[in-house]
Order: structure tokens, then sequence, then C-alpha cells
């Protein structure tokens, strides 16, 4: 009898022991509504009132039927391998849910289509244990799309972000590297009440590095008060986007 109920303690322990690796490896439906619903379960599981804003936004975007059937399964496919690399919910799901939403409710209709091939590249085109860039790229999506921030300071940090001009992000097979490419741009850095920006700059972002490489721009000192026709012009140059230094 005690040998029994050893046996059945070890199974139940078991089995309560194997339940989060199958949650892990569980895989998300293609029927979109039931996706939906299953990453509600998922994202708000820890209770974060930020996870729970997150789904809630991407959720009435879905309902409302702003993201398209074909672009819903794009989603569905990178949440996949999302969650087939083991990443967690944050804060991996939530920057990538996030772009999502700030893609899809903004006026300019192309974003999603000129953001999201980009991001299945760069996740789809992850292997298992090299998923360092997802990271960053993720949180640069969600900045970028939000604001145009290159990078976002957080608790008093530098936040760097473009206005005006064009871009264009693109991915390359070869290097598996993601640019931003600029044209005709200002970049601003912001550091609580101070601020410097380089003018009628050009260049190209690495969200990997963190580091945007600008090839001309203008610098001038009105802010600290001396006169417009004070100024340097720029030719190469770099900024890490974490320092308020170039």
């Amino acid at each position: 009898m005690t040998r029994f109920i050893t046996q059945v303690s070890l199974l139940l322990i078991l089995s309560w022991c194997t339940k989060p690796l199958f949650a892990q490896t569980t895989t998300f439906p293609d029927n979109s509504a039931e996706f939906v619903s299953q990453l509600d379960g998922f994202m708000n599981a820890s209770k974060r009132p930020d996870m729970a804003e997150s789904y809630s936004v991407f959720k009435k975007l879905h309902k409302s039927a702003r993201i398209a059937e074909p672009e819903m399964q794009q989603i569905i496919r990178v949440c996949n391998k999302l969650r087939d690399l083991k990443l967690a919910a944050f804060p991996y799901f939530k920057d990538y849910i996030n772009a999502v939403s700030l893609a899809k409710s903004a006026s300019d209709t192309s974003l999603f289509v000129r953001w999201h091939p980009v991001a299945e590249n760069v996740v789809l085109g992850t292997e298992q244990g090299k998923t360092k860039n997802i990271g960053p790229f993720l949180r640069f999506s969600a900045d970028f799309l939000e604001s145009q921030s290159l990078k976002k300071g957080e608790g008093g940090g530098v936040t760097w972000k473009l206005e005006g001009g064009s871009w264009q992000l693109l991915y390359d097979e070869t290097s598996k590297q993601v640019q931003l490419q600029c044209e005709n741009t200002n970049l601003t850095g912001i550091r609580k009440k101070d601020a410097v920006t380089i003018y009628q700059t050009s260049g190209v972002y690495l969200p990997f590095e963190e580091r945007w490489k600008g090839s001309s721009g203008k610098v001038s000192w009105e802010t600290v008060g001396l006169d417009s026709t004070v100024y340097a012009l720029l030719n190469a140059y770099e900024v890490e986007v974490k320092k308020t230094l170039f």
C-alpha cells in the first residue's frame, strides 16, 4: 500500500512539473478569434497593468476590423515564433503588440506594411539561443512607431527622436542586420530640460547596435543664447543613443 501511494505521488509530481514545459511550447491557433482569446490569458497572466493595457488596445483594433485577416495571420506567425523561442510575455510580446497597435491605429496607413515585413524577418529568422537582437529591435519598433524615437530614455535617460524628412526600414538578408535609412530629418537628443538638435541631417540607424551614423547636418547654439549665425556643419558623425554625445 505504501509503495502504491509513493508511485501515485511521484506521478502527480511529475505531471505537475511538466505543465510549465507544455505551456511554454503550446502554439497559438491560426483562427484569429481564438488567437486573440488565448493571447489574453498569455499576456495577462502576470496581472501587470501595462500588459493589460497593451492587450486591450490590440483587442479593440481586432474587434473593429482595423487589422485585416492576412495581417492577423502574419501577427500569429510572429507570436508563435516568439513563443517557440521561449521569449516571455514581458517585455517581448508587450513591445511587439504595442508596435502592431501603433502601426494599425496611425493615420499613416502605410506604417504596418513598411515595418512588419522587417519584424517578420528579424523574428522568424532567429535561431534558438540567438535571440539577443529581438529585444532591442522590438523596443525600437514600439518607440519609433509611437513618436519617431530611435530610443526613449527611461529614468532620466536621453531620448533621441527624428522630426520630418523621409525614412525607410530595411533588412539585409546577408548580414541579418536592420537599417533605418533617413533623409533630410532633424535629430534631437533630449535629457530632462536639455536638448541638442542636428538639423537637416541624413543617416542610418542600426537598432541592434543602438547607434546612429550620420552623414551631414547642422548644429547651432541658439538654445544657450548664441546668435543663429553661429553654427557648425557636420560631415560624418555617430551617436550612441544611450548618450547625449555625438
